[in-house]
């Protein structure tokens, strides 16, 4: 059989594929993934045949300069409909998996007869989360948006439902959470299936002193803000400083910061108790942490709480506040605003995060709910000819 899946460029939405992607591959099928150069590696080391979007320069920014990445989607589904079409005529997909920021995917699934299924690794957000998203983040059906899904209606014979615009489902999804850590989604269209986070070592997984945290006797606090919103918003040494004066002269902990690509650590000052990264095996590494402190990026967020982790949870955009109100109605960690962070705010909390056993015990009951999802042979059954 042969899978094709389609997928944007962020690593929270690629990451947890690629253990369906190995296991398809060890089943016997093949299996072609379209996304973004810069992921390539991780797509070919788990077994997929790269494709990219026509050119490796390919942006979705390109559709719709003007908005905000989830109103470039439809503009620049409709730019590779003809290219994607002519591309599955060659390649014969049995199946299609389009991730739900890859509305490109299911509009070749419908234009072409093709059984699809969605891949959703976010939360599944109710009609009201979606009109709440779409305030905040200025992301209204602009007219670029309705041209593009008149025109995929009109010359294609596709449609979307407006009303949930930008976020969408297909009619039948897997979703990379438990379903008591997603908010309750009565009355939903759609099925959907929570197979729960993919956790798995990464063949790319950088070098990193993994055993010292597992060995050590103090408590390990691990800030990582995520892959993109360091790069987004120049997140350098004034953003971190306060947790460095808040975790920098304690004797009980040792701290881990992530800063990502667009920083470079050698131009931080931090205290002798602190160890500064581009990147860690965050997989490898949440297994001896006592405290995540995290943007609320959903893939950060799974793969802490699959570990029972208590996160400090400090949003920016997006679903980030509502995996941080998420978080924190469940009692599995506090949230923080990032632009009022004090160093007594930042101590206060790590200290009850570290302290209160209720917090630790929410956090074990969501890590009971996402390990009891179907997992990797979940997402098999659903693909069978």
């Amino acid at each position: 059989m042969h899978i094709v899946f389609f997928n944007v460029l962020g690593s929270g939405h690629v990451n947890p594929t690629l253990p369906v992607v190995r296991a398809l591959v060890a089943r016997g099928d093949r299996v072609t993934y379209f996304t973004y150069p810069e992921r390539r590696r991780d797509v070919e080391a788990a077994g997929a045949t790269f494709h990219n979007y026509g050119r490796d320069d390919f942006r979705v920014a390109d559709y719709n300069p003007e908005g905000r990445f989830p109103t470039q989607l439809f503009p620049a589904a409709v730019g590779l409909m003809p290219y994607l079409l002519a591309r599955m005529a060659e390649l014969q997909p049995d199946h299609i998996i389009a991730d739900s920021c890859a509305p490109w995917g299911a509009a070749v699934a419908q234009a072409l007869d093709i059984p699809l299924l969605g891949s959703i690794t976010t939360f599944v957000f109710t009609g009201d989360q979606a009109a709440r998203m779409r305030k905040s983040g200025k992301m209204e059906l602009d007219e670029a948006n309705r041209q593009a899904l008149d025109t995929l209606e009109q010359q294609w014979g596709i449609s979307f439902e407006r009303a949930d615009f930008p976020f969408f489902s297909v009619e039948h999804n897997v979703v990379y959470t438990g379903q008591a850590f997603n908010p309750p989604i009565e009355n939903q269209a759609g099925r959907f299936e929570f197979v729960g986070p993919m956790i798995s070592s990464r063949a790319t997984a950088p070098e990193f002193p993994t055993a010292h945290y597992a060995q050590s006797p103090k408590k390990c606090v691990y800030i990582s803000m995520g892959s993109i919103l360091g790069a987004m918003h120049g997140l350098d040494q004034a953003f971190y400083q306060p947790f460095f004066d808040a975790l920098g002269h304690r004797d009980d902990c040792e701290v881990v910061v992530s800063v990502g690509k667009s920083v470079d650590p050698a131009n931080f000052q931090a205290p002798s108790n602190v160890r500064l990264a581009r990147f860690v095996p965050q997989l490898e590494l949440l297994r001896h942490v006592d405290v995540f402190v995290t943007h609320g990026g959903m893939n950060s967020a799974n793969e802490a709480l699959y570990y029972g982790v208590p996160l400090l949870v400090i949003p920016f955009f997006g679903d980030q506040p509502i995996v941080a109100e998420r978080v924190r109605d469940l009692g599995a960690g506090l949230v923080m605003d990032h632009r009022t962070l004090t160093t007594t705010a930042i101590e206060t909390a790590v200290d009850r995060l570290l302290s209160d056993p209720t917090v630790r015990q929410a956090a074990a009951l969501i890590r009971d709910d996402l390990r009891a999802g179907s997992g990797v042979d979940g997402v098999l059954s659903l693909l069978t000819k």
